[in-house]
């Protein structure tokens, strides 16, 4: 079944785990579906009648681009603290704002000054954050909750 779903072009070659029931191994059937779907692409049936080979390119970068963006989301993620270490932005001491990177005793008097706030982004407001210092200190941040 699977040969005939890839040679009409309605499956990939997936998934191979065990010897077929009539004594073909995992790897060469692997091989054999391979061939089957190349050709199936080749001919331009099944779902490859649909394909566009002229933007493989295009959309395999723009996928490299999306995984790239998030591998970078995932580490900011294990960067980021866990929930029992956010401060809550409206009541946070001075001392606890400066044990934020980046943030020192003057920008933690200037985000104690700016309060009240109503989300985190109010901190663009701050003299001295913008855009990029509020994206490292975002991580750090809640308001309305602890």
């Amino acid at each position: 079944m699977a040969s005939l779903l890839v040679k009409n072009g309605f499956a990939r070659t997936y998934g191979i785990g065990r010897t077929t029931p009539d004594g073909v191994s995992p790897d060469e059937m692997v091989k054999r579906l391979r061939d089957f779907e190349i050709s199936a692409m080749l001919k331009r049936v099944g779902i490859w009648s649909e394909s566009d080979p002229d933007r493989i390119a295009e959309l395999r970068a723009k996928q490299r681009g999306e995984d790239q963006e998030l591998k970078e989301l995932q580490s900011q993620l294990k960067k980021a603290p866990s929930p029992k270490s956010l401060l809550e932005l409206n009541t946070a001491g001075k001392e606890e704002l400066q044990s934020i990177k980046g943030i020192g005793p003057v920008l933690a008097e200037r985000i104690i000054a700016g309060r009240p706030y109503r989300t985190v982004d109010d901190l663009l407001k701050v003299k001295g954050i913008g855009p990029k210092k509020l994206k490292n200190i975002r991580p750090y941040f809640v308001v309305g909750k602890k």
